[in-house]
């Protein structure tokens, strides 16, 4: 009786949490959402910042850049370095802003949404087997359009973050409630005669299982 009665409370003080951290998670996405709304003025020159500076001006976040990758062995290779170099390099940019955005959009995203032209260039190299090898050279720009699916992706980046925290929480502390109510279950077995190995017991293996639990997922 007194097993079930304290996990069941444990159970309901992580549902409690466990609905808490899904609330947070989502208010403070609606409104990193609303902070980045933003207003183009003279052709993306300038952008008007909605939210905690709404009112305030900054230079707006919109790129146009050229960017060429090594030689490689093919044309996929050469585009595929090519699309590297430009995503590491858009994110710098994003990151060096008055109002960083912290995620790097992968070579992928900027394959499908920021590539506006591609150039390739080849050069012989005295091997049999890839007698020409191929450059890449490609014209990023970050729109309006693109920069509101960039802000988008930080948003999903974000509340998966927030998640994956939430889980091992959620986790850690379920796996203290199973060693908890193991060790409740056995004292009441043994009547009380193991009680303090019984304890030490449940303490490591709660604890252990925590922290692999965290360090795992």
């Amino acid at each position: 009786m007194r097993a079930s009665v304290i996990a069941t409370l444990i159970f309901a003080g992580l549902l409690a949490i466990g609905l808490r951290g899904l609330v947070a998670g989502k208010s403070a996405a609606r409104a990193h959402a609303q902070d980045n709304v933003v207003i183009i003025e003279n052709h993306g020159k300038r952008v008007t910042v909605n939210g905690t500076q709404a009112g305030k001006t900054e230079r707006a976040p919109f790129l146009k850049e050229t960017v060429s990758g090594e030689y490689k062995s093919s044309s996929a290779e050469a585009l595929d370095d090519a699309l590297n170099v430009a995503a590491e390099k858009i994110g710098r940019h994003l990151r060096s802003r008055t109002r960083p955005i912290e995620w790097t959009p992968p070579p992928e995203f900027v394959r499908k949404h920021l590539l506006r032209n591609v150039k390739e260039d080849t050069r012989e190299v005295s091997n049999a087997n890839a007698p020409l090898t191929y450059r890449a050279t490609i014209e990023v720009e970050i729109t309006n359009d693109g920069y509101q699916k960039i802000v988008e992706e930080e948003r999903k980046a974000r509340v998966e973050q927030r998640m994956w925290w939430l889980a091992r929480i959620v986790g850690g502390l379920v796996l203290i409630l199973v060693a908890i109510a193991g060790y409740i279950r056995l004292d009441d077995v043994t009547k009380g005669y193991y009680s303090i190995p019984l304890r030490i017991g449940a303490i490591v293996l709660g604890v252990a299982g925590a922290v692999v639990l965290w360090w795992i997922v």
